[in-house]
């Protein structure tokens, strides 16, 4: 068949009148969800985008570091935020705008590709296509990577006729923009900006200043992006520093070919690049820049491939599948939920699914094929799009940028299927049907769980409910998620946490107790269990969860630290004392692990043993008014020479002077004892004066005691405690010394 000829003046018509229905049902989309949670809640990515975009517009334009995500839809959110307000009607209805224009673009392009009714039937396929009507209401970047593709392929035939510099430079304008919002998207660059190498009717150095121009045009966009990197970080970043995290994650021994954090149960972003950092730095042993944490990830994804290139292949094979699985692959929230609450996203979702675009789409690639050199570039970019897919994991989101390409060729099959039949030989006709047939048939194949997905979403639901405030909701949509798939760790684990919160001890054990059933190495499960117990008074019980979990994971720093507490709360100081030293010799520098074990000492009386960590305390809280006593005092009264230090004391007391302890009787008196040691009488005698006359209730013990020690400022000797427990370590009441 041939090539349809396309009349420019008879395509705006259907454009508009599918941009009517996209719009029309994208707002009757947002309308029927104005009540669910869904509206209210903003889950994963979109929760963190929102933040960002609420920082850009309070008027942080700069990052503290490197981008870890794509920064162009921040952006876009930060500038309907300062425009126009943060209500969730606005940008969702600015959205279904954006979204209902990228399906007219499809219908201009699809027209100019293979011809008007293909162009029409492209733009309603996309219309009517329940992911892009999802998608278009969530607050994702995903609705404007449809737009920058729609545009782009609307521009690309434009620019294969009519060959210009300016065109070529719009070309590499929009190509910047979508890799702005989505970094895989750079294959695409680089097949685009190669392609006007191919127009063999022009001269090379045409066709080299075509190229030239995409990359200026290119590189202008994605300016801001490296000028931001390099003003933050002093280095280049062509966009962001996430590319070695998301190939790893793609790539590795527990790699499913869809997405699976870094960490169990922590897959939003925030969390995964605070997981990138810190795995790597536990690796190497050292901080690493944002372009090193990625190249450290990087080089563990391709050791693996290459060290296991077997089982690179079948999971590359998995990929594939779920890459033309009718199923969208969740990742946060799953559109067949959200279905439950919108009808056009449940009628859309029939048949407005991939099961169907695919094999209508290599029924396009049959009837397109007499003018296939038109949509050469179309076929080259689809390929060029799924491998950068298969090159990291399959997620719906990621997937949806394939759409746009595959509705153009289904649009040319629904639009000339009758014709190819009557012109087509049979045996290529044979070769369409079995090609559609078998497109459908793999496409359609049960092999994703649905209910896993519905799963998910309800317990991020569940994670939202929580951070608000309202764990009674929380424990109803972790209940849903467990009601669909049983064996769901983190279900079981935010659960128990949350009846934990609402005082449901038992229940809260029976969850823990179930993920510790399944996995006997769950120290988390373990801890937790421990903490239940401990709260209960069952130390015996508590202390073996504990002492379990610690073996399981001798890094588990909580497991030990909360080992540590309960036997402090049990008395057993000896034994807190040991726990504590050996957390301290495996982490230093755990928070308040040092000044818990300095602490525990003193109370002993090993106070010559409790300075060294005191003082390393304060390293960590260097405002901290009681350490900085406790340390002075010591190093001030010791009986042991080789522990005190009049100077340092000095310094410590007067640090306590100036944080506003100036009129502390305590202070003072540990001031006064320090300036003795130090040797300067006069200033130690003026400074318990002062003492004394701060002090809150005269004629009481701490007056008898500064007045003692006053006595020995005036005959110009220092203090020494009469035990080896100072006072301050007691937490004594500001008006004793000893």
């Amino acid at each position: 068949m041939k090539q349809p000829t396309l009349d420019p003046q008879r395509v705006a018509a259907p454009a508009l009148a599918v941009f009517s229905i996209a719009l029309a049902l994208r707002w009757w989309h947002l309308f029927e969800l104005r009540s669910s949670p869904f509206f209210v809640f903003l889950l994963g990515d979109a929760d963190r985008y929102d933040a960002w975009a609420r920082s850009i517009a309070a008027g942080h334009l700069l990052s503290a570091d490197v981008f870890y995500q794509a920064p162009l839809y921040p952006y876009f959110l930060a500038a309907i935020y300062a425009a126009l307000g943060d209500a969730p009607w606005i940008t969702r209805g600015l959205q279904a705008l954006i979204g209902a224009t990228s399906c007219a673009l499809l219908t201009l392009a699809g027209s100019r590709y293979a011809g008007r009714g293909a162009g029409l039937a492209a733009g309603l396929l996309l219309a009517c296509y329940a992911p892009a009507i999802f998608f278009d209401g969530l607050i994702q970047k995903s609705v404007l990577d449809l737009f920058f593709l729609c545009a782009l392929l609307v521009l690309l035939p434009a620019a294969e006729d009519r060959p210009r510099r300016r065109t070529w430079l719009v070309v590499g304008a929009t190509v910047g923009a979508l890799v702005m919002l989505r970094e895989n998207a750079l294959l695409v660059a680089a097949v685009v900006m190669a392609w006007p190498l191919t127009f063999a009717a022009l001269p090379g150095a045409r066709r080299a200043a075509l190229s030239a121009a995409f990359a200026a045009g290119f590189l202008g966009a994605l300016l801001p992006a490296i000028a931001h990197n390099a003003a933050v970080s002093g280095k280049f970043h062509l966009t962001t520093s996430q590319l070695g995290t998301n190939l790893y994650i793609g790539n590795n021994p527990e790699a499913t070919g869809s997405y699976i954090p870094l960490r169990a149960g922590r897959g939003s972003a925030k969390f995964e690049r605070q997981d990138a950092f810190a795995l790597a730095r536990e690796a190497t042993g050292r901080d690493l820049s944002p372009s090193e944490v990625s190249d450290f990830w990087t080089r563990r994804a391709v050791a693996w491939a290459l060290g296991n290139p077997g089982d690179w292949l079948r999971l590359t094979g998995r990929k594939f599948a779920l890459l033309l699985d009718a199923v969208e692959a969740v990742d946060t929230e799953d559109q067949y939920t959200v279905a439950d609450a919108s009808t056009p996203l449940r009628l859309a979702g029939a048949i407005g699914h991939f099961g169907v675009l695919a094999p209508l789409a290599v029924l396009g690639v049959f009837t397109t094929w007499s003018f296939r050199r038109r949509l050469a570039i179309l076929l080259v970019l689809t390929a060029t799009y799924a491998a950068s897919v298969l090159l990291f994991y399959v997620v719906a989101r990621y997937r949806f940028p394939l759409v746009p390409f595959l509705a153009i060729y289904a649009g040319a099959g629904i639009a000339h299927v009758a014709q190819f039949a009557r012109e087509a030989k049979a045996a290529t006709l044979v070769a369409a049907v079995l090609a559609v047939v078998s497109t459908a048939a793999f496409a359609n194949w049960p092999r994703s769980n649905p209910q896993m997905m519905r799963a998910v979403t309800h317990y991020n639901l569940g994670n939202a409910y929580k951070v608000a405030g309202d764990p009674e909701n929380a424990v109803l949509h972790y209940r849903e998620a467990l009601a669909r798939t049983e064996d769901f760790f983190e279900a079981h684990h935010n659960l128990a946490a949350t009846y934990a919160s609402l005082g449901r001890v038992d229940e809260a054990l029976a969850h823990y107790r179930r993920n510790l059933a399944k996995n006997p190495s769950d120290a988390l499960a373990l801890n937790n269990i421990a903490n239940l117990l401990r709260a209960r008074g069952e130390y015996d019980e508590a202390e073996r969860h504990y002492e379990r979990a610690i073996a399981v994971d001798p890094h588990y720093v909580e497991a030990r630290r909360n080992l540590g507490a309960a036997q402090i709360e049990r008395g057993a100081t000896d034994r807190a004392i040991e726990t504590f030293e050996a957390l301290v010799a495996h982490a230093p520098t755990t928070e308040g692990a040092q000044r818990q074990l300095g602490e525990l000492l003193s109370a002993r009386g090993d106070t010559a043993d409790a300075l060294p960590h005191l003082e390393a305390a304060l390293r960590e809280e260097p405002e901290a008014s009681d350490l900085l006593l406790s340390a002075a005092w010591l190093l001030s009264t010791h009986p042991d020479a080789a522990v005190r230090n009049g100077d340092r004391a000095v310094a410590y007391a007067e640090r306590v002077i100036r944080l506003g302890g100036r009129g502390s009787a305590r202070a003072l008196g540990v001031l006064a004892a320090a300036q003795a040691e130090a040797g300067d009488f006069a200033a130690a005698r003026a400074t318990a004066n002062r003492a004394l006359t701060a002090l809150e209730r005269p004629g009481g013990r701490g007056e008898r005691a500064l007045r003692a020690q006053l006595d020995g400022y005036e005959a110009e000797r220092a203090h020494r405690s009469r035990s080896r427990r100072p006072g301050a370590v007691r937490r004594a009441s500001p008006d004793r010394f000893e």
